[in-house]
């Protein structure tokens, strides 16, 4: 439907392409005040979903030269931006139509739903969210006493890759509730699977290591696997007495991707440990990119992991302090 939008797909860690966003003609005006100002008419329109950049002083760049929709969930971005809006609450615009506006007026930011949830609310208001679309945001914020939930999650990936332009393929998935429960019986049989092969990985690879937060001397003691695509499933089979997970894994350029993963009735905060590190997310999942292997040290075998003391929400807060 709009052939010049071009989709970007980032992670955290990679650099944010500034020269596709550049103003056009690069037009800035000077206010009252002196300071220069983009005109509104030369901004580009830049909708950022389920992200935010880091640090986010980059955000408020992002907001003051685009016009940009912000939609997210994540709890460290958004405590990030109550803290700039306290300081730094407006962007001017430049004459002739000189105004000041809510620094990230546009979108919705708001931790409890998923970004696919708040960008259908925000996209369609009043319209009712399609199954598939409620399905896949609940799984996203771990809300999954729905047994449809990971089912359908599971069914999806089973289904490969649709791409974001394809609206024929996810016109029918939104439409058509057949489909959808094709999707979930499919993904059933694949959760048995996964769980199975899961477990027996665990079996084999896992181990007990020590986060170690910079500038910190704390030790965050995790269930940790070399592994590149975790979720909550990978870790599953574990001991219920773990309170966090850890898979890791080497990425094409030498970096090493992180994802942390808490257990239910955990108090620790993933996000401020990934936060810690450059990195973001939820309490519950959040993950990092690190330029090696020094954030992690294994934990000698001879060593008892129910002697070691479990990590709370407190020291998270202590990480980040």
């Amino acid at each position: 439907r709009h052939p010049r939008c071009e989709m970007i797909g980032l992670e955290y860690g990679e650099p944010f392409p500034w020269d596709l966003v550049q103003p056009f003609g690069g037009v800035v005006g000077s206010g009252p005040s002196g300071n220069s100002a983009i005109n509104e008419a030369c901004k580009q329109t830049v909708v950022m979903v389920d992200f935010s950049l880091q640090p986010f002083e980059d955000m408020i760049r992002l907001a003051k030269m685009t016009k940009l929709t912000w939609i997210d969930h994540h709890k460290t971005a958004i405590e990030e931006r109550n803290r700039a809006m306290a300081v730094n609450s407006f962007v001017r615009e430049a004459p002739p139509m000189e105004s000041f506006i809510p620094l990230f007026a546009r979108g919705v930011q708001e931790v409890g739903q998923a970004a696919c949830e708040l960008t259908f609310r925000y996209l369609c208001p009043g319209m009712e969210m399609p199954v598939a679309v409620r399905l896949l945001g609940r799984y996203d914020v771990w809300d999954i006493q729905n047994a449809a939930v990971l089912a359908f999650q599971y069914g999806m990936r089973a289904q490969g890759e649709w791409h974001p332009s394809d609206l024929t393929a996810w016109q029918m998935l939104f439409d058509d509730p057949g489909m959808v429960r094709d999707i979930i019986e499919k993904g059933s049989a694949v959760l048995d699977y996964e769980r199975a092969q899961s477990a027996a990985y665990m079996r084999e690879f896992g181990f007990v290591g020590d986060i170690l937060p910079p500038k910190s001397m704390l030790k965050i003691t995790a269930l940790c696997v070399n592994l590149g695509r975790v979720s909550s499933m990978t870790f599953s089979s574990a001991d219920p007495s773990v309170l966090l997970f850890c898979g890791y894994a080497q990425l094409p350029d030498g970096r090493w991707r992180v994802s942390l993963r808490r257990t239910d009735g955990s108090t620790v905060d993933c996000g401020a440990i990934a936060k810690a590190f450059g990195g973001g997310g939820h309490a519950g999942a959040a993950g990092f990119v690190a330029d090696d292997l020094d954030w992690m040290q294994r934990v000698d075998a001879g060593e008892m992991a129910d002697t070691r003391p479990a990590p709370t929400a407190a020291m998270c807060k202590e990480v980040v302090a």
